[in-house]
């Protein structure tokens, strides 16, 4: 809309230059003023606005014709997702409601119901959003139609020169304005009479008055008092309070305060990760645990821009009602920052045998300090207790275990998006393998720990090459489910380069004749990798007003994408550094520069999830998918409810847990029962099962008798069977 505006935009600059120009010479006019040139002046500007008028007429045709356009598709897909999604969903959630209250199963399913009212109160609340933001952008872009149309004010002034007034009226004023008005007297009449979207916000108030109502009658036994603060809060754009944000940056203050003094300390003690043999030994196990703190800020951070920017990362990860929010991940990424510095202050003080804060610390050994913090991960971790984000924890595992396991069976955005994820922790990894190697062998001189847990063993290769073989089975089985080879043959191709440039590092150390293979590869590998986040990842180069970008675009500024674009490129190649290791030598020791390049990959991939998943969201958007889909627990059969074929298996585990509580409680009625009951009861089976043993035992016995009269193999009897044997003939 904008685009077709252009034109006159630029002769609306030039006029209100003119305009500046003029009224600073009427400012400056003295009494022997030549009034015929002033005239003359006037009528070539008069002359000159009379040569743009067809011109000036195609543009406002043009403009209200696309803008009628854009407001015709607004109003069909208001109505498409009032009677086709809204309306019948609400409808079916009350019908299906009322069926489980009458069959006493509400309770069995409840949880559906709330996640599928809570998803269409979100659809009314987005729907509701849709057409503000439209209808602001219409007011806008007629407010910009009537800026650039107006007319010279300074040609309907008054200029006074030599006691006497000379009076220009512009023509096309009343033109003009009658343009301007018919402008807004059609769209208004499209509005009002020729479209839903005039009475959108009672129509919609209506719904949500209906589900509000529907959510409180049936879940005020779960939130009481609460339950419309929980549907305004699940739709609610995530923001930080005043306390909030005042405790994460106190937080945070005192972190760098941390980081601060144990930086001071290794600095005056010369406790150096490259030149300290006993610091070199232990840096590793820190190190991974710092990439790990650094990749939650990164995942806060990502939420927090996808929660402003209003992208539907919980659609696209397929999160249900319970999901952290941005503070919620920043206090845990703090607490876990906190722990580690913690842990290395605690070295360091050890370290340095610092007086009273060494007796403090004595009793914890030196060199269990790390094992304290990935003990606090893994306790976070594999808690099996409803605390501590129980909810995401359980989401995390469900999705790794779907992940590692999607080539069999399924693969999704979600299941590509964390094993992306793991690409990117090869490196920590290796430290996480590197602490069990360490611990394994705590007893050990620190030389036989070098050489133990040296990088030239087979498992460094191993976790390299394992997220990268499992994106190409997840290529693989996306190429097998869609039928197309490309573009997913190109990425199967990327992975395979990184597996090479993975197994030339790990033996051109020993095989120095390979070092211009891996030399020569992994430039191959990067210029892919790059173009392949480009082109399919990013979704850029894509013809449109925003080329070399893409034509939809959600951040802002515009240069955010550009400076991505040139971080992942640096990042790509920034192993070129290795090259030349003198150079290297002098900037950056090896200890250094590892922790330096883990940070650098971990922030690139937090820019990689920035625009990835915009680039997802839009394909969705395409959709008009911006809720989830939820599975309500029945289906209509010959006009009839019966439960829903994918959540039978649910039912009957339920219906077996009830079993079995009956079994269990028949059991103990039993119990109750005098001994000699009891007795009678063991009495009878044994009777019972005596009967059925010799009856097997007859039968078994005519069987056997038959055998033998028809082989001549003696095989014996059930009572004691004996080895067979025959007389075999002469030929034998």
């Amino acid at each position: 809309m904008f685009n077709i505006l252009e034109p006159e935009y630029k002769k609306y600059k030039e006029r209100k230059k003119k305009r500046i120009e003029k009224q600073i010479q009427s400012m400056n006019f003295s009494h022997n003023v030549d009034n015929q040139l002033l005239l003359d002046e006037q009528n070539q500007s008069l002359s000159q606005n009379s040569l743009d008028v067809k011109e000036s007429n195609k543009v406002r045709e043009r403009f209200r014709a696309q803008l009628l356009l854009e407001l015709q598709k607004v109003d069909f897909f208001y109505n498409e997702n009032i009677n086709r999604v809204i309306r019948p969903k609400i409808k079916e959630i009350k019908d299906q409601i009322q069926h489980a209250l009458k069959i006493n199963e509400f309770k069995i399913y409840h949880e559906s119901f709330e996640m599928a009212i809570k998803e269409t109160y979100k659809d009314i609340y987005l729907t509701r959003r849709f057409i503000e933001t439209n209808l602001e952008i219409k007011d806008k872009l007629v407010k910009k139609y009537k800026k650039y149309f107006e007319i010279e004010d300074f040609l309907n002034k008054k200029i006074k020169s030599n006691g006497s007034q000379i009076i220009m009226e512009d023509d096309n004023e009343n033109e003009d304005e009658n343009n301007n008005e018919e402008l807004e007297e059609n769209i208004n009449n499209f509005i009002n009479f020729k479209s839903g979207i005039g009475n959108y916000n009672e129509t919609l108030k209506n719904f949500e008055d209906e589900i509000v109502q529907l959510f409180i009658h049936n879940f005020s036994f779960k939130y009481k008092s609460k339950t419309e603060k929980v549907l305004k809060k699940y739709v609610k754009v995530d923001s930080f309070t005043e306390s909030e944000s005042f405790y994460l940056g106190f937080f945070i203050g005192l972190l760098l305060f941390q980081l601060a003094i144990i930086c001071t300390i290794a600095w005056y003690y010369d406790i150096d990760m490259d030149n300290d043999p006993e610091f070199k030994s232990v840096f590793p196990m820190f190190r991974g645990f710092f990439i790990v703190c650094l990749y939650w800020w990164v995942h806060g951070l990502n939420v927090l821009v996808w929660t402003k920017a209003d992208i539907s990362y919980r659609v696209i990860f397929q999160i249900d009602s319970k999901y952290s929010t941005p503070i919620e991940i920043f206090k845990r990424a703090a607490i876990f920052t906190f722990i580690l510095l913690f842990c290395l202050l605690i070295y360091m003080i050890k370290r340095i045998w610092a007086g009273a804060f060494f007796g403090i610390f004595e009793p914890i050994p030196i060199n269990c300090l790390p094992l304290i913090c990935w003990g606090s991960l893994i306790l976070y971790t594999f808690c099996p207790f409803d605390i501590w984000n129980y909810d995401g924890r359980a989401f995390l595992g469900d999705l790794a275990k779907e992940s590692l396991g999607s080539f069999l069976l399924k693969t999704g955005f979600r299941h590509v998006f964390f094993i992306n994820q793991m690409c990117s922790f090869i490196a920590p990894m290796r430290d996480m393998e590197y602490t069990i190697c360490y611990y394994a062998y705590y007893d050990a001189p620190l030389w036989a720990k070098r050489e133990y847990c040296n990088k030239t063993r087979e498992v460094y290769f191993f976790i390299a090459f394992v997220p990268n073989f499992l994106r190409i089975l997840q290529n693989i089985k996306e190429i097998h489910d869609s039928g197309k080879l490309f573009p997913k043959f190109f990425s199967i191709i990327n992975y395979i380069l990184s597996i090479s440039v993975a197994l030339l590092s790990f033996l051109y150390p020993t095989y120095p004749f390979l070092y211009i293979f891996w030399l020569i590869l992994t430039f191959i590998s990067s210029c892919c990798s790059f173009t392949w986040d480009i082109i399919i990842d990013f979704g850029f180069l894509e013809k449109g007003p925003n080329f070399p970008l893409r034509k939809k675009l959600y951040y802002k500024p515009k240069i955010i994408y550009y400076l991505i674009a040139l971080y992942d490129f640096i990042l790509r190649f920034f192993w070129l550094l290795t090259i030349s290791p003198e150079v290297l030598g002098t900037l950056f020791r090896p200890e250094t520069l590892s922790i330096i390049l883990n940070s650098f990959e971990i922030t690139r991939r937090g820019c990689w999830n920035f625009l990835k998943v915009e680039n997802k969201h839009i394909d969705i958007s395409n959709e008009f998918k911006v809720t989830n889909d939820v599975e309500l627990p029945f289906v209509k059969v010959n006009g009839k409810y019966v439960n829903n074929e994918s959540n039978l298996l649910n039912v009957m585990k339920m219906n077996r847990q009830e079993k079995i509580k009956v079994e269990i409680e028949k059991v103990l009625n039993e119990n109750k029962n005098t001994s000699k009951s009891r007795i009678k009861f063991m009495s009878r089976n044994l009777t019972d099962l005596k009967e059925v043993k010799g009856k097997m035992n007859n039968d078994l016995n005519e069987y056997l008798e038959s055998y033998k009269k028809d082989t001549g193999i003696n095989v014996g009897t059930s009572r004691g069977l004996k080895q067979p044997t025959r007389k075999w003939g002469n030929n034998y």
